[in-house]
Formats: C-alpha cells, sequence, structure tokens
C-alpha cells in the first residue's frame, strides 16, 4: 500500500511539468505566429512599394512616349510588370491577412474573443537584441537546464521507478510469520501454589 501512495505522489507531481511543458509550446507557437506576421507585413509594405515605384515609372514613360523618346513596347511591358506587381500585392495581402487570423487565434480579450491584428498594428521596425553578458551565460544556462520541466518529469519517473525497485526487492525477501498468543486464566486456584493470579 505504501508503495502505491509513494507512486500515486510522484505521479500526481509529474502533472505540473506536464503542464509547464504545454505552456512552453504555447508561448513558442504564439512566437512563431508572430513573427510569421510581421514578416507577412513586411513582405507586403515592399510589394506595395515596388508597386508604386512601378506606377510612378509608369507615368514617366507615358510622357517618354508620347514625346517620341521612347517605343510604345518599353510603355506596354512597364503596364504588364504593374499587372504582375498588383497580383503580388494581392497574394501578399491574402497572406497577411492569413497570418493575422492565425496570430489571433493567441490574441484574445479578457472574454475570451479574438483579436484579429490589423495592418496599423505591425512594427515600424525589428528590435534590437539584447546584448549577452558571456560572464552570466553559464549560470543563466544551469539556472534554465534545472527549470526545464522534462528534466523534473523524468526526475519524477525515476523516483517512481525506485519505488517499484524497492517493492521488487521486499517482494524477493523471504517471508517471515510470527504468532503471537496471549492467556488468562480465570476460576478457581488451579495448584497448591496458588499461580493463577492476575
Amino acid at each position: 500500500r505504501r508503495a502505491a501512495i509513494f507512486r500515486a505522489t510522484y505521479g500526481r507531481d509529474a502533472v505540473e511539468p506536464d503542464i509547464q511543458t504545454q505552456t512552453l509550446a504555447f508561448v513558442w507557437e504564439a512566437s512563431y505566429a508572430y513573427w510569421q506576421w510581421v514578416a507577412a507585413g513586411g513582405n507586403y509594405q515592399i510589394v506595395q512599394l515596388l508597386l508604386e515605384i512601378a506606377q510612378q515609372r509608369n507615368d514617366g514613360l507615358k510622357k517618354r512616349v508620347d514625346a517620341g523618346d521612347l517605343p510604345q513596347i518599353e510603355l506596354t511591358d512597364n503596364q504588364r510588370l504593374i499587372v504582375s506587381r498588383q497580383a503580388a500585392r494581392i497574394d501578399a495581402q491574402r497572406k497577411l491577412q492569413q497570418s493575422a487570423i492565425k496570430l489571433s487565434l493567441f490574441l484574445r480579450t479578457p472574454d475570451g474573443q479574438p483579436i484579429v491584428p490589423t495592418e496599423k498594428q505591425l512594427p515600424t521596425s525589428f528590435p534590437e537584441a539584447p546584448s549577452v553578458d558571456s560572464e552570466l551565460m553559464e549560470g543563466d544556462f544551469q539556472r534554465a537546464m534545472s527549470r526545464r520541466p522534462e528534466l523534473v518529469s523524468l526526475e519524477l519517473l525515476r523516483l517512481q521507478l525506485d519505488v517499484d525497485l524497492t517493492q521488487a526487492r521486499n517482494l524477493y525477501l523471504p517471508t517471515v510469520d510470527a504468532t503471537l498468543f496471549a492467556s488468562k486464566d480465570i476460576g478457581g486456584a488451579a495448584s497448591s501454589r496458588r499461580d493463577k493470579t492476575p
């Protein structure tokens, strides 16, 4: 019975590392969704800028073609480029919307409703990475390793297996059965020494 209690205790304690593992996975997936959205937003802004450049170039080419400085094929070729860039903008916009919807799985209002981020909420620049202090790195590494839920879970599993091993060794020991009897005579004297006393 004691072995079952120990196993149940370690099993109960093993739930917390599983929750921490799922929380870490959730944070990783949310971070990945966020940076996909940021990348899709940056791509959309670049494609939009390229389209605007092609449209501005078209105005200049039109003036030159009207003046007879360039053949009509140059203007036609640029218009084909504008159409392909418009298609690329539509594709980039669709990808931005898809990544925003995916990010909304992780962004919620206090009452649990999804928040779909807009293009205006995109960061204007990439954040600067903090500097790494090489003197603290080893301590940080050890602290991170000691907090890994997988290692805690493995340690609890080891403790459960130790209980099983101890119980198995105990079952191999010889069984010792002992019986104790106690009695008390009641009634009149049974001998002349009168040794039947309380």
